[in-house]
């Protein structure tokens, strides 16, 4: 048994530092878009909380509350969802974690009250929780040492790539097309279209 697990693991370093393959770089194009699908969904709240406080009458105070129920569950449950990858293996809980978030941004944009929003927001950073420990492993298991660093650098700029976008395509979305609601109904399905593929 032990002989079994020796040889797999060694055909599996084997496997990671052969040259790239396409395959390799499909993996990479996959954790890049996730981190613009990650930061697109993370901060169109902001530019959407201007529109909710206006047409819903939710005070500046209520906001406040919305955006802490975002990142308290978002930083208790970092650490367990990545350790959760870690046991299970990172494609099925990434799978997960992007149909979580998707399903809760989805569900951000049929709320029209306060404590609707502090559930929602609640739930949506427990489930967008682990998303980058879980890319990180993904990576780790695809790319040789030597090309990890160079890897994850670019899914991390994918990341800050969908926070620039995010500001001014969902201003866009919001005063010129859709409106705040169906924004958040087009972003979960993105995020849904995204985990499916990705699976």
């Amino acid at each position: 048994m032990a002989s079994q697990r020796t040889a797999t693991s060694l055909a599996a370093a084997a496997a990671v530092d052969a040259p790239p393959t396409r395959v390799r770089y499909g993996v990479l194009s996959f954790m890049c878009t996730l981190g613009v699908v990650l930061y697109l969904d993370r901060i169109c709240w902001g530019v959407a909380k201007i529109p909710i406080h206006r047409d819903l009458h939710i005070s500046d105070w209520q906001l406040s509350w919305i955006d802490a129920a975002f990142m308290i569950p978002y930083g208790l449950f970092e650490m367990p969802i990545g350790l959760w990858g870690d046991r299970h293996g990172a494609r099925g809980v990434l799978t997960r974690i992007v149909l979580c978030w998707s399903l809760f941004t989805m569900l951000t944009g049929t709320i029209s009250f306060f404590w609707g929003f502090v559930l929602v927001r609640f739930l949506f950073g427990a489930g967008e929780a682990g998303a980058l420990p879980n890319a990180a492993r993904v990576i780790t298991r695809w790319f040789s040492a030597g090309s990890r660093g160079p890897a994850q650098g670019l899914m991390m700029a994918a990341t800050q790539l969908g926070g620039a976008l995010a500001p001014a395509l969902t201003g866009f979305l919001i005063a010129r097309w859709i409106g705040w609601r169906w924004t958040f109904g087009l972003y979960g399905v993105i995020g849904v279209v995204w985990a499916l593929s990705f699976y």
